[in-house]
């Protein structure tokens, strides 16, 4: 702190504590709170020089042995909520965008937190729903109110292989998939794309960190689109139109 207060040239990564953890835990898929012994040093550093911070998920994590860490968002909630918002605010003028994970079960929790950002917001996943509960249940009616009350939050339709409890899993030779695979997702993600045309976005999650059980065909996975989106207009709106307008707007006018 001395050194970085007497040398105002002097800036710090508050970035990987999946390095400087000795009690963890681990940001893991269904962790919560990660690598907490490591948060009051990174706080005091942002706290006392909030201008001469920087973050990042120092992915792909080269040489870090005994753990790979979930960037999808666990990482981020190592980051307090304050922080966050502030971070938000100053990237709001440039037309950046927060990409948000969480699980279902969390959404009312973080409900207040996620609607104060002042950024267009994107979120993982559709909020991981529990796929073995009625799509027009009360958990995804939470998340599907999220997004028709809040115009400014998109969300990915991907990643079928981390939602299905029941597959079939997009594997050459797996059995039924000439009906296609993960078909227990399919309802939820098809309900967002049909409500939320504009507001969608797809992709494989290619390299799949952190999926344990199987490694999907991606090929297989680009099959799962026409199930989700059934007319070429809502295939063109998620995989043209809208990512075109989130990521590369300069080049929609």
């Amino acid at each position: 702190v001395k050194f970085m207060r007497d040398n105002a040239n002097v800036w710090s990564k508050v970035s990987c504590p999946e390095r400087l953890s000795v009690t963890g835990p681990k940001a893991l898929d269904g962790e919560r709170h990660a690598y907490r012994d490591v948060l009051p040093f990174a706080r005091r550093i942002v706290e006392t020089f909030p201008d001469r911070v920087l973050w990042g998920t120092d992915w792909p994590h080269p040489n870090l042995k005994d753990h790979m860490p979930d960037d999808d968002g666990l990482l981020v909630d190592f980051t307090p909520k304050d922080e966050l918002l502030e971070i938000a605010s100053r990237i709001a003028p440039l037309g950046w965008h927060v990409v948000i994970y969480f699980e279902a079960v969390d959404l009312p929790e973080l409900w207040s937190f996620f609607t104060a950002l002042p950024t267009t917001i994107v979120v993982d996943h559709m909020g991981r729903p529990d796929v073995g509960k009625p799509v027009d249940g009360p958990e995804f009616e939470l998340f599907v109110k999220f997004m028709r009350e809040h115009p400014n939050v998109w969300s990915k339709v991907s990643c079928p292989e981390r939602l299905s409890l029941t597959g079939p899993k997009a594997l050459n030779g797996e059995p039924g998939l000439e009906r296609g695979a993960y078909r227990d997702v399919v309802p939820f993600a098809k309900r967002i794309v049909e409500t939320f045309p504009d507001r969608v976005l797809w992709g494989t999650d290619w390299p799949h960190p952190n999926l344990k059980d199987h490694m999907p065909d991606d090929g297989l996975l680009v099959d799962f689109i026409p199930h989700i989106a059934i007319s070429a207009e809502l295939q063109r709106k998620l995989l043209v139109d809208n990512p075109m307008r989130l990521y590369w707007p300069e080049e929609k006018r």
